[in-house]
């Protein structure tokens, strides 16, 4: 599985990781990117994990994020 690192709390409500990744992320009432499934949560962070047939998407969204909140570790 594919880790999925987001930190929230800097999100800028951009929506290009919902734009690549629309399986992955939503943008939450407040227009800010929200990861669908959370596997465990902090005040900054949003942890949750992907497929290994996704992983190009989910770089794609980790590169096109403007403020760099997004890793995705293999």
């Amino acid at each position: 599985m594919i880790k999925i690192h987001h930190k929230k709390s800097d999100c800028i409500g951009c929506t290009a990781c919902t734009e690549f990744c629309p399986t992955y992320w939503y943008m939450d009432e407040e227009g800010l990117a929200s990861l669908y499934t959370v596997e465990e949560e902090n005040d900054r962070f949003q942890y949750g994990s992907g497929f290994e047939d996704d992983l190009a998407a989910l770089k794609k969204a980790e590169k096109c994020c403007p403020v760099k909140i997004i890793r995705i570790e293999k």
